[in-house]
This record gives structure tokens, C-alpha cells and sequence, in this order.
């Protein structure tokens, strides 16, 4: 029971958190649909959190960190999405494509490649279970 209630808090501050780090303008601004949280049962203290990111043509992400402990898969469902993590360069992923981002990364873009069409990535975590706030914007 108590594990449920913590996964329940996981995903309350994934999307919590998921408002506060998108502009101001709606019509720019992704959307973040949890479609599975669990502890991981072989790994005492661990939970694996998915989530679906959509974003509308030139929709973008605020500059992030994630979870001390988070380490992430992220596989483009559709569309293209240009990504910063860290010191690489910035790179277009395109439909199928993935990408990963190593625990304390700084996720400085994250944003559809199109200013026409939708794109969409599915987000792998996992992450230490007492790490409720998964995305942590940046300060202006």
C-alpha cells in the first residue's frame, strides 16, 4: 500500500512539474501522459516510471534537470525532436530513433524539429522510489 501511494506521488510531480517547465503559451507547450509507474521488484528501493511526451509543431520543453538517481530511455514515437543533453551537440532524433540521458543530466533542449507536424517520444525512468520530482526546470 504504501508502495501505491508513492507511485501515485511520482506521477502526481511528473505532471505537476511538467506544467511548471513549459512556456507560457499553451499552443508552444508539451504534454506529459504517465502510462506506467512500478516498483521495480528485483531492485529494492527502485521504481520504472513511463511516460508519453507530445509535442505541438515548434512545441518545446523548458531547460530541466531530471532526479538525481533518474536514468532515461527516450524512443521518438513519431515525428523528429531536437535534444541538448549534457555537453553533446544538439541532435534531431527522428521516429524510432532513441536517445538516453545519464543521471544528473542537464537537459537544455528538448523540442519538436517541426514547426508543422506533431512529435511525440515515449520516457523510460528509472529512478530511486523516494525521487517524487521526476523534471526539475531550470531557474530564470
Amino acid at each position: 500500500m504504501r508502495r501505491l501511494s508513492r507511485l501515485s506521488s511520482i506521477g502526481l510531480a511528473l505532471a505537476t512539474l511538467a506544467l511548471f517547465a513549459t512556456p507560457a503559451s499553451a499552443q508552444e507547450s508539451e504534454q506529459v501522459k504517465i502510462i506506467f509507474e512500478r516498483p521495480i521488484p528485483n531492485v529494492e528501493g527502485k521504481s520504472m516510471v513511463t511516460a508519453i511526451v507530445s509535442y505541438p509543431p515548434g512545441g518545446k520543453s523548458a531547460a530541466h534537470h531530471h532526479a538525481p538517481s533518474a536514468f532515461i530511455y527516450a524512443y521518438v514515437l513519431s515525428g523528429s525532436i531536437r535534444s541538448k543533453v549534457g555537453n553533446e551537440p544538439v541532435k534531431v532524433y527522428k521516429a524510432g530513433e532513441s536517445f538516453y540521458e545519464e543521471p544528473g543530466s542537464h537537459h537544455t533542449v528538448s523540442e519538436n524539429a517541426s514547426a508543422k507536424e506533431p512529435a511525440s517520444l515515449m520516457a523510460v525512468f528509472v529512478v530511486d522510489s523516494k525521487h517524487t520530482a521526476l523534471t526539475i526546470p531550470d531557474k530564470k
